[in-house]
């Protein structure tokens, strides 16, 4: 099917640090990274933008390549902010896969990518020998009205890298930069996150649900003092999660016995073997590619607007089965999953800023069971996990009192290590305390040796030191 495989990694660079990115700002540039291929891009590094750091002329990434041969080009989406598009130009992509998923393949000459997503394309070497453009685009919404207009039309940042045939003379950066190679021929046809093309290629039907959970997506901006633009927060059911970052790790409370709330907490218990269906309603303007841990999930429909419950626009027959997928602004999403896996999985966005800011529900999953084969022995904590929660300022949860039942063979653990370190320092504090009580009377009896002796109660035994008048 293929002669051989390429990886290009799709990355964004933002040329500022993380504590300045998170402080709200009204120009949009400060927020638009320049996109990366396998770590190399385009950009002015003579902008008198503030926010310009770490910007060094690079080689352009290059993709080598025979005449007559067909490649497997595994795209990555390592994006932490924003979407991209990927394209070569004069040369059609056949996709064949999505998240490790084969699909039914078909041919495009353009895909879109989230964060968190992944195909694999196939690529023909079959154009004359030259050097030709791969194209990577930031796209997204990021400010839709519900009828898709975008409020904030400043994607559109642009990096190349070399799609160059063996044999093709090398041109300079001006040249390359010049060229023409990047025109299409044909207008760009983009796959889009939710492609009706997008179809597995052995594809089955899901089992019947046993349970629905709906989640609706909502916002607001509030103001911090001396910020000069508003922070965003956001709400799944008017609620906002507070799990990801405690003083104790969500999966070592389950294992001590505490229950959840899914309206209070956003924590869902299933049984084990469940079929879940999630319903997300995005009642908000901006795209949220959303991530399950620990599990995939079928893909059933998704629509403009609140989903209505008209099953005649889901998939039941043969649902793509992937583990991340795009909620659209102002659109409904429709997810299936086994619950079969024990454990505490999060379920969040996949956009850096948003999973900071705790935008995520979770899942705790066959906790009895969960309880039955695990202790807290077997999920040692990390020895500064506590202090960086502190430090940040997320410890929401009270700490087990040590030596409580809750704290299983862990506190059994910590409580034998203070108890053995307690001896360790007692004895040695003894030993010292003995040795400087000996050393005491050593000195009191060798003063007492020294002492003058009057001439009639000297005895034979008695040992008299010289005075220094008579040395």
């Amino acid at each position: 099917m293929y002669d051989d495989e390429l990886v290009a990694v799709l990355s964004d660079f933002f040329h500022a640090d993380g504590t300045s990115l998170a402080t709200p700002r009204p120009d949009a540039h400060h927020w638009l990274p320049v996109p990366l291929i396998n770590g190399r891009g385009q950009f002015d590094c003579n902008s008198t933008h503030e926010e310009v750091r770490w910007c060094s002329p690079v080689e352009r990434a290059e993709f080598l390549v025979t005449q007559g041969r067909k490649y497997r080009i595994r795209l990555i989406g390592a994006m932490s902010r924003v979407g991209f598009k990927f394209s070569i130009s004069h040369h059609s992509l056949r996709v064949v896969s999505r998240q490790g998923l084969e699909l039914e393949p078909f041919q495009t000459n353009e895909v879109a990518l989230f964060p968190g997503d992944r195909y694999d394309v196939i690529v023909e070497a079959s154009q004359p020998i030259a050097e030709y453009k791969i194209r990577v685009q930031i796209t997204g919404c990021d400010a839709c009205e519900p009828d898709g207009t975008n409020k904030q039309p400043n994607y559109g940042y642009i990096s190349w890298a070399a799609f160059r045939y063996q044999g093709a003379i090398k041109m300079s950066a001006s040249e390359f930069r010049l060229s023409q190679t990047d025109e299409q021929g044909n207008p760009l046809q983009s796959t889009t996150y939710s492609d009706h093309r997008i179809a597995p290629a052995r594809g089955s039907a899901p089992p019947p649900s046993t349970r629905t959970w709906t989640l609706n997506l909502t916002s607001e901006r509030f103001w911090v003092e001396n910020d000069v633009a508003p922070h965003r927060r956001w709400f799944f059911n008017g609620r906002e999660f507070s799990g990801m970052m405690t003083q104790t790790p969500l999966l070592y409370r389950v294992l001590r016995g505490e229950k959840f709330s899914a309206t209070e907490d956003l924590l869902f218990t299933a049984n084990d073997g469940e079929v879940i269906d999630i319903i997300f309603n995005a009642q908000h303007n901006q795209d949220h590619p959303m991530h399950l841990h620990g599990y995939k999930f079928w893909v059933l429909g998704t629509g403009k607007g609140n989903y209505n419950g008209d099953t005649q626009f889901l998939n039941l027959r043969d649902p793509p089965h992937i583990d991340t997928i795009n909620v659209e602004g102002n659109s409904w999403l429709y997810l299936r999953f086994v619950a079969d896996n024990p454990g505490v999985w999060i379920m969040h966005c996949h956009l850096d800023f948003h999973h900071k800011e705790e935008m995520a529900v979770g899942f705790i999953v066959a906790p009895e069971k969960l309880r039955s084969t695990a202790t807290l022995a077997h999920v040692p904590m990390c020895d500064t996990y506590a202090q960086l929660t502190q430090k940040y300022g997320f410890s929401r949860d009270e700490e087990p009192e040590a030596g409580s039942e809750s704290n299983g063979a862990l506190g059994f653990t910590a409580i034998a290590f203070v108890i053995v370190g307690l001896f360790l320092i007692g004895a040695t504090a003894g030993v010292l305390f003995w040795k400087q009580q000996l050393e005491t009377r050593k000195r009191q009896q060798q003063d007492a040796e020294i002492q003058p002796v009057s001439d009639d109660k000297r005895t034979n035994d008695d040992v008299v030191l010289p005075t220094f008048d008579e040395m």
